[in-house]
């Protein structure tokens, strides 16, 4: 299963993931909403996952930046972090495992 957790506003969340990945399905995807706690607080995500029966041991986050790398740890989720993202490497530090292509995601255990 896939999903985004993103701090974009929830509408533009919404059509990005149409537009960008119209051939793809998402279990969820979470933009930012007013009033609601926005990464790198977990607790939207976690109650997406649970909903679905997601466990965090058994997942993946991957993400470009430093907010991604902390909500993962905070939801005890293995962190992956990309290089090819918008910020420097130095954001990325703490993550479990940097990868520089996205084929590289078919061979994580």
């Amino acid at each position: 299963m896939l999903g985004i957790f993103t701090n974009k506003p929830q509408p533009l969340a919404d059509k990005i993931a149409g537009v960008l990945f119209k051939e793809h399905t998402f279990a969820f995807v979470i933009g930012d909403v007013e009033g609601q706690p926005m990464k790198p607080d977990p607790q939207r995500m976690l109650a997406a996952m649970e909903k679905l029966g997601i466990k965090p041991e058994d997942s993946v986050f991957i993400g470009d930046g430093k907010p991604d790398i902390v909500t993962a740890k905070r939801a005890g989720i293995f962190a992956c972090g990309v290089s090819w993202g918008f910020k420097g490497l130095e954001e990325l530090e703490g993550a479990d495992l940097l990868i520089n292509h996205p084929s590289e995601l078919l061979h994580i255990d």
